[in-house]
């Protein structure tokens, strides 16, 4: 949904008396950043959780060379190279970096949780990521079109 949508139908339900939005859930991952344009931005102005999903983009960014035939552009292709290069630096899941950067954005992800062990590799209250480490994960990422309902 592009912004200007959420916000023209939380003004709806404010001038209505209905009640307005507390949470906005969308796709966010390091492979998809769109929502970064204008809707964190209106959600955090306005006191709206944001809930995101697919962050882990249907295991890409948590297993080597998982696709899941879904097309990768150069720049997807270096930012998961990057994620598993900072995995094995910080001796971690990549789950686990993207995950900590997804939380250094937003503080409740949706987890796609398959088993108790993924569970426990989705608590990454002990992983941080440095500002140069957040950087060197975000510099790589080439805009994409909007995706969703629109």
């Amino acid at each position: 949904m592009r912004c200007w949508q959420f916000a023209m139908l939380n003004d709806v339900a404010a001038r209505n008396g209905w009640t307005t939005f507390v949470s906005m859930q969308g796709e966010y991952s390091l492979l998809y950043r769109e929502e970064e344009r204008e809707m964190l931005a209106y959600c955090k102005h306005n006191g709206i959780g944001v809930i995101p999903w697919v962050t882990l983009v249907s295991g890409v960014l948590a297993r080597p060379g998982t696709t899941r035939e879904k097309k990768l552009s150069s720049a997807d292709t270096t930012i998961i190279n990057r994620v598993e290069e900072l995995a094995k630096k910080k001796n971690c899941k990549m789950s686990q970096i993207a995950l900590a950067w997804v939380a250094s954005k937003v503080s409740s992800p949706i987890v796609g949780i398959s088993s108790i062990r993924r569970l426990q590799e989705s608590i990454i209250e002990e992983i941080e990521l440095t500002p140069e480490d957040i950087k060197c994960l975000e510099e790589p990422y080439e805009p994409k079109a909007i995706c969703g309902n629109l």
